[in-house]
């Protein structure tokens, strides 16, 4: 969210336009103070011109400006999936779009900046903890306290949802005595709005909500990106059960592609993160899943095999993915391959006490063509 300037631009000012989106917008929007609340008016002329540049089957340009959209300040989950669709587009079509031409880490107008009232807050969860602040890394020692960046990771876990502050002190200082660390919490919370905030641009309960009995983090004024991989794979499923697949498999390859590891894969005995860590990891599962049948609707034999290789993974004793390898390799002709998987299956059955498969998978189908596309060997 920006701060309010002295007087808004009107219609005939030369208010550039929203961030990459070009000399076409000079002059011809007006905008109003942005309201508080995400996705508000700001966004609608950027929207209103990307409907534009599509309907002129400007597509490069429709795709910038879907872009850049997607990196404004309250920026929905449908901003960001239509720019990730479009630029795959041009992808597909050979035209390819840098990223760092709309990013929300360099202002439109190129003056340096280091507030956030622009570029916003990221919060990596998956893998390493990472907070990202105008676009650059926070550095260890601005966080002061190991219990800073601990506070914050639980709030994140909580997405939203207030924590007692009674809970947050006893995950905290779980040996300390309860009344001498009420104070100790009000420091760290004053350490995590200053990483958060490093110019005090805004007011002190934008990201921090906090009252006598609660903290919150309100998620609508960062992105983590958790909460955005966990949106991106329920879209892809909705959009399977519409039978647009062609941009599920789009928006499930982009969910995969930025599972990087488990969700705070630095503490893996933290119980606070346990609950999150196995909804992404079954998140992450399901992805692979139903991208692999995405694949193989679509002939691409080679993407399947290593999205179930990929889930083999994760699961060893997959029984329906283990079926799905052996009859994908199978049908891509990689017979060979194909009786690999098929006694690794029947080892991994035996090993759980199932009934080993029978070999009558192994057989080809009849009138089941091997697709073009060349199967990679499993690792």
């Amino acid at each position: 969210m920006l701060r309010r300037p002295r007087r808004w631009p009107t219609r005939r000012s030369t208010w550039p336009g929203p961030v990459g989106c070009g000399p076409a917008w000079r002059g011809r929007w007006s905008c109003a103070p942005p309201p508080r609340s995400p996705g508000s008016r700001p966004h609608r002329p950027a929207r209103g011109a990307r409907a534009i540049w599509a309907d002129a089957s400007a597509v490069g340009d429709a795709a910038r400006t879907a872009l850049a959209l997607s990196r404004l300040p309250g920026a929905t989950a449908d901003d960001r999936f239509a720019a990730l669709l479009a630029t795959e587009r041009l992808a597909a079509r050979g035209v390819a779009i840098d990223p760092d031409e709309t990013s929300a880490d360099r202002p439109a107008d190129d003056r340096p900046t280091t507030g956030v009232g622009r570029v916003g807050v990221l919060v990596r969860t998956l893998g390493r903890f990472e907070v990202r602040v105008a676009g650059a890394t926070v550095p260890p020692s601005a966080w002061q306290s190991r219990r800073a960046r601990d506070l914050l990771r639980i709030l994140v876990v909580r997405r939203g949802r207030p924590v007692p502050r009674g809970e947050l002190c006893e995950l905290l200082w779980p040996d300390d005595d309860p009344s001498r660390t009420g104070h100790r919490l009000s420091v760290l919370l004053s350490i995590v709005r200053g990483v958060l905030d490093p110019d005090r641009v805004f007011a002190s309960d934008h990201f921090l909500v906090t009252d006598a009995a609660s903290v919150a983090l309100d998620v609508t004024h960062l992105r983590v990106d958790v909460m955005e991989f966990l949106g991106a794979v329920t879209h892809g499923r909705r959009l399977l059960a519409r039978g647009a697949r062609a941009e599920a498999r789009t928006i499930l390859a982009a969910a995969v592609r930025d599972y990087r590891a488990d969700v705070f894969s630095d503490e893996p005995y933290a119980d606070w993160a346990s609950a999150l860590r196995e909804q992404a990891r079954a998140a992450y599962v399901a992805a692979l899943r139903m991208l692999a049948d995405a694949h193989r609707s679509a002939g691409n034999g080679g993407a399947a095999v290593d999205c179930l290789l990929r889930l083999l993974e994760q699961d060893p004793y997959d029984e329906p993915a283990h079926r799905m390898l052996v009859r994908t390799l199978v049908t891509g002709g990689q017979h060979g391959e194909a009786r690999r998987a098929f006694a690794r299956y029947r080892a991994a059955m035996r090993a759980i006490g199932v009934r080993p498969p029978d070999e009558i998978i192994l057989a080809p189908r009849a009138g089941v063509r091997s697709p073009a596309t060349a199967v990679p060997r499993p690792g």
